[in-house]
């Protein structure tokens, strides 16, 4: 092969392993001030135990809860917090995939870097605004 005619692409230098080298994060946290995250019943048997909201796991549609993710800005994970108990207190039902039934889909957080609110937004399975009203 003629090296001379690839010298912009190819790179003979065996010795050089800079691409292969592990990257390690930065440690900023606390710097995502939007997330979209997914909902699922946080039992299987009883609406009580409320909803249970996070990230899908890793090749699945499991769903993870992260209460304290350092990544969310804080007032994400208060937001969650309180959108979980609230899930237990009036007893909303997640939806379930399999089945396509129960309310609560998807919920999307943004927050407003100069006062720390969140705008929130909840994504409910359902046809009427009025099929969104607790049970």
């Amino acid at each position: 092969r003629d090296n001379r005619r690839y010298n912009n692409y190819y790179d003979d230098d065996e010795d050089d392993d800079s691409f292969y080298q592990i990257k390690i994060p930065s440690p900023i946290t606390q710097w995502r001030t939007q997330a979209k995250l997914a909902v699922a019943p946080a039992s299987s048997w009883s609406r009580a135990a409320g909803c249970k909201i996070g990230l899908y796991q890793r090749y699945s549609h499991d769903v993870l809860s992260i209460p304290d993710c350092k990544v969310h800005h804080p007032s994400i994970n208060r937001a969650i917090d309180v959108i979980t108990r609230a899930t237990q207190t009036v007893r909303t039902p997640a939806y379930v995939e399999d089945t396509g039934e129960g309310l609560l889909r998807y919920v999307q957080c943004q927050v407003e870097l100069s006062t720390g609110k969140v705008c929130l937004s909840l994504v409910m399975n359902a046809e009427k605004f009025k099929e969104c009203q607790p049970h």
